[in-house]
C-alpha cells in the first residue's frame, strides 16, 4: 500500500502545476474521532483517557476508500483525482478519568488545533478515518489539577489511532531538563461520525466539547465497571452514530 501511495503520490506531484486550475469547488464535511484506553504503567497507573477530535475535510475524500493527501494546503486523490480544499483538525481534547469510576472527568486537555497540520489521512467510506498523519505532536499542555499538575502532556496522529505522550516535569523545571516522554496504551477507536455538509463547526463542538464532571465513554475493559455504577442505560452511550 505504500508503494502505491509514493507512485501516486509522484504523479500527482508532478501535475499538481497544470492542475491548479481544477481546484474543486469547497464542499467540506465535519468528522469526530474518539479514543478511550487507559494510561497503563506509570505516573498516571490507575487512569484513563478519552480523546475527542473533530477533523475537517472535502466531502469528495469520501468517495473513494484510501490515502488522502495533503500537499501545500490542497487535497490530492479526493473524488475525480482533482484538487480539494484543505483539511484539517478543528479541536483536539483529551479528558481524564479515574479507571474506578470512568463515569466522571476529572480533568481536560485542550489542545491548539494548529500545531497539528495534517500530512495524510486514510479514509474509509463512509465516515472513518482509519489512520491519520500529522506532520508534529501538538503543544505542551500541562495538567490542570492537583494529581496531574505537575505531568506534561501533548497529543500525537501518526497511525490508526490517536496517542497522549505524556512526562513528570514539575512547574519551574525547563523542558530540557525533563525526561523523556511516555506514551500511553495502544488507543481503542470507540466513534466515528461524519456530519451532514453545511453543518457549523459550532453546532459540532457543543456536542462533542468534554467538560469536567461530565460522563467520559469507558474503554471496553471498564464498561462492566460503568454499568454497575450507572445501570443498563449507559450502554447506549456506547452506540455508534
Amino acid at each position: 500500500m505504500k508503494n502505491e501511495w509514493l507512485n501516486r503520490l509522484i504523479k500527482a506531484l508532478t501535475g499538481v502545476a497544470l492542475c491548479a486550475g481544477l481546484l474543486a469547488p469547497a464542499s467540506a464535511v465535519i468528522v469526530t474521532t474518539s479514543y478511550d484506553p487507559p494510561f497503563g504503567a506509570g505516573p498516571l497507573e490507575g487512569y484513563g483517557w478519552n480523546a475527542t477530535i473533530n477533523y475537517e475535510l472535502p466531502a469528495e475524500c469520501f468517495a473513494s476508500s484510501g490515502p488522502k493527501v495533503r500537499v501545500g494546503g490542497f487535497v490530492l486523490f479526493c473524488g475525480d483525482d482533482v484538487l480539494q480544499a484543505d483539511f484539517k483538525v478543528l479541536s483536539a481534547q483529551v479528558g481524564i478519568y479515574a479507571m474506578a469510576n470512568p463515569n466522571f472527568l476529572l480533568d481536560v486537555l485542550t489542545f491548539n488545533p494548529a500545531s497539528l497540520p495534517l500530512l495524510a489521512v486514510v479514509v474509509q467510506p463512509p465516515d472513518a478515518l482509519v489512520e491519520v498523519y500529522a506532520w508534529t505532536p501538538s503543544n505542551i499542555v500541562r495538567g490542570n489539577q492537583s494529581f496531574d499538575d505537575d505531568i506534561q502532556f501533548r497529543l500525537k496522529l501518526f497511525g490508526e489511532a490517536a496517542e497522549v505522550q505524556y512526562r513528570e516535569c514539575a512547574v519551574g523545571v525547563s523542558n530540557s531538563n525533563c525526561p523523556t516522554w511516555r506514551t500511553t496504551e495502544p488507543s481503542v477507536v470507540t466513534n466515528y461520525t461524519r456530519y451532514a455538509e453545511g453543518t457549523a463547526f459550532s453546532d459540532v463542538f457543543a456536542q462533542t466539547e468534554l467538560r469536567l464532571g461530565v460522563q467520559a465513554v469507558p474503554e471496553p475493559g471498564t464498561l462492566a465497571l460503568a454499568l454497575l455504577a450507572l445501570g443498563t442505560g449507559l450502554a447506549s452511550t456506547r452506540r455508534r452514530r
